[in-house]
C-alpha cells in the first residue's frame, strides 16, 4: 500500500501514463495490486473509461471499499472488481489483465516475493505491461529480473536518479 506521507509526492497520472504507454487503455482491464484506499483508483478508472475494468486488490476489505468508491466517482460506469487475495498470492488468474500496477508493495511479499512477481507477470495478457514502483532501498533484485526474462518478459528499470525505483515488465 502506498504510504500516505509519500502519496502527495508521487505523480499518479505520470505512473499511470507509463503503465499504459503501449496504447490506449480504453476498454481494457487494469489491476492495482495493494491498492489500499485507492490512491491510483481514480487515474486508472479515467484511463480505462466506462467500458473498462479496474481490478483492486488489497489484504484489507475496508480499504477496497474506499478504493471502489474513488474509482466509480472518477468514472461512473467503469467496471470495478475487488478482491482480498489469499496470503502469499495475488489471485488474479493467468492472462486476466492488460496492465498491472504495484506501487510500494512488492517488498511486503516477504519470502514469496519472487513467486508473487512471477505470478504478476503470468496475469498479463499478450501485449500487457506491469509497472512495479517503490523506494530505491526496496529495489527488485537482479535474480528476479533474470527469472522474469527467462519467462519471456522484456524488463527495464528507470534511470538512476529518479525518485522511485521503477521496473516495467512487458509481455
Amino acid at each position: 500500500m502506498l504510504d500516505p506521507r509519500r502519496a502527495r509526492t508521487i505523480d499518479r497520472d505520470g505512473l499511470v501514463s507509463l503503465l499504459l504507454a503501449r496504447g490506449s487503455a480504453r476498454g481494457k482491464t487494469v489491476a492495482d495490486v495493494g491498492s489500499g484506499p485507492g490512491a491510483f483508483a481514480e487515474a486508472l478508472a479515467r484511463a480505462v473509461g466506462p467500458d473498462g475494468t479496474v481490478v483492486l486488490t488489497d489484504v484489507r476489505a475496508d480499504y477496497l471499499s474506499h478504493a471502489r468508491h474513488r474509482a466509480l466517482a472518477a468514472m461512473p460506469g467503469v467496471g470495478v472488481r475487488t478482491r482480498v487475495p489469499r496470503e502469499g498470492h495475488l489471485d488474479l488468474g493467468a492472462r486476466s489483465v492488460d496492465a498491472l500496477l504495484m506501487v510500494q508493495v512488492d517488498h511486503l511479499f516477504g519470502p514469496r516475493r519472487e513467486a508473487m512477481l512471477l505470478e504478476a507477470f503470468d496475469a498479463l495478457r499478450a501485449g500487457g505491461r506491469a509497472l512495479i514502483a517503490g523506494t530505491r532501498r526496496n529495489r527488485v533484485p537482479e535474480e528476479i529480473v533474470i527469472a522474469l526474462r527467462a519467462r519471456g518478459a522484456v524488463v527495464s528499470r528507470a534511470p538512476r536518479g529518479t525518485a522511485l525505483e521503477r521496473l516495467t515488465v512487458d509481455r
